[in-house]
């Protein structure tokens, strides 16, 4: 059997499916264009609640509450019930809030409870 020509031109896949979800985001930061149709933080959102639906693993879930709580704290909002999203668009407007999103995550990535509920 001949081998297929293609297979000489390694191509460079990224596979987020055994990725967790903190480590598929910052995929997602790198090459927001490959995952998401708009580069806007409603887009990510739903990459996210697509995320999370599909996997259906308890520890997403947890960890998005967490993120959550942790926004809200991080802009002095009262509660955390219009979700992360929201706020950050509310905090930073449109145009920056990818930014202040990934911004924050890095915080809550580095934050000593986000490290007990991974």
């Amino acid at each position: 059997m001949e081998k297929d020509p293609r297979d000489t031109y390694p191509i460079n896949v990224i596979n987020l499916r055994d990725k967790p979800l903190l480590e598929a985001l910052f995929e997602v930061e790198k090459r927001p264009w490959l995952w998401l149709q708009n580069h806007d933080l409603p887009c990510l959102m739903s990459f996210v609640n697509g995320w999370v639906v599909g996997r259906n693993d308890a520890k997403d879930d947890k960890l998005l509450t967490a993120f959550d709580l942790f926004v809200a704290k991080e802009l002095h909002e009262g509660s955390s019930t219009v979700g992360w999203c929201n706020m950050i668009l509310k905090h930073f407007g449109e145009q920056d809030a990818m930014a202040a999103f990934f911004r924050l995550l890095r915080q809550f990535q580095s934050a000593p409870l986000t490290q007990e509920s991974s």
